[in-house]
């Protein structure tokens, strides 16, 4: 735990954390006439509560591949307070009470002049977008719900480290360790939450409902939910929940019924062999094909190619 305060030059730009041995980062300046900073550092979070005075405006980048940064203001922002992720989006918006930067996004901020007091929380953890490959569309709106963070369980959280910092006691350091990753996983949810919204907002559109019944009719070996939500460029949670949503049926009834399909017009319309049909459809063995068939038909395999001729195409002359 310590006390300090720090001046620093009018016109003075940027603000950065250094990565500290204890603590998530080490020191922590930004421009300002006076600052006034009370911290504690634990292993993996450091919280800090700054008390600044300036008289000019400034400009910077934070960023960190692995620590995750709060803010929560303890008086009224300045009113041209704002950042943006400028590598996703580049639209200054004004930071609400509570904003975060997640680790690995670049947030660059705009500092108006007067004071300021605020909580600074940093957690060195996992990422807080564990899909963040397949958001796609969905991760400027989420970005920017970062700015403006609304959640009563986080804003707690972050009243409860504050005093912790205000008035230091026994176990203080093991309380803002425990309530930092607690602080974490909030966040985490409450992101998760916004991303499941973004994604379900009109349902699943039809481009990619063509898609999976293409890759379903067409391809070669077995179809997992995976590898569709891949091809959407979404999650596998993210595909399931819109897929019900548009259609009101499991993404597996689904492809059960067009895997099914496919196999009626091979063993109708090919001279496979129901082993090659099998393999082809995705089914690691004869046997296991016959009985999946079978429980949605009700006949074989080999008697549903008994009543059903086999038309081969024609062959060009």
């Amino acid at each position: 735990m310590s006390y300090a305060v720090v001046t620093a030059e009018p016109g003075s730009t940027g603000f950065l954390g250094a990565p500290g041995a204890v603590g998530a980062i080490g020191d922590f300046k930004l421009p300002a006439r006076r600052m006034e900073v009370r911290r504690i550092d634990t292993p993996t979070v450091t919280a800090m509560i700054i008390d600044l005075d300036r008289d000019f405006s400034v400009s910077g980048n934070w960023y960190s591949p692995d620590v995750h940064y709060f803010d929560m203001s303890l008086i009224p922002r300045p009113a041209a307070s704002m950042g943006c992720f400028a590598d996703v989006f580049d639209e200054h918006l004004n930071y609400g009470k509570v904003f975060v930067a997640p680790a690995g996004y670049r947030l660059n901020g705009l500092g108006a002049d007067g004071p300021q007091n605020s909580l600074n929380v940093f957690v060195r953890a996992h990422p807080l977008f564990p899909d963040e490959a397949v958001l796609g569309d969905d991760l400027a709106p989420l970005l920017k719900d970062c700015l403006r963070f609304r959640s009563e369980a986080v804003r707690q959280i972050l009243e409860r480290i504050a005093a912790e910092v205000l008035a230091p006691r026994f176990a203080s350091e093991v309380m803002v360790e425990g309530l930092g990753l607690t602080l974490l996983a909030e966040a985490g949810r409450r992101l998760e939450a916004t991303a499941e919204t973004l994604s379900r907002k009109g349902g699943l559109p039809l481009w990619r409902i063509k898609r999976i019944e293409e890759r379903i009719r067409d391809g070669v070996g077995p179809v997992t939910t995976a590898e569709l939500a891949d091809l959407c460029g979404l999650s596998r949670r993210q595909l399931t929940r819109a897929f019900r949503e548009e259609t009101g049926r499991t993404i597996t009834a689904f492809v059960q019924e067009l895997t099914v399909e496919r196999a009626k017009r091979l063993l109708s319309e090919s001279s496979l062999s129901i082993a090659e049909i099998a393999g082809q459809i995705g089914f690691a063995t004869p046997a296991a094909f016959s009985a999946a068939f079978r429980r949605e038909t009700g006949v074989t395999p080999r008697a549903f190619r008994a009543r059903s001729p086999i038309i081969l195409p024609r062959r060009l002359a």
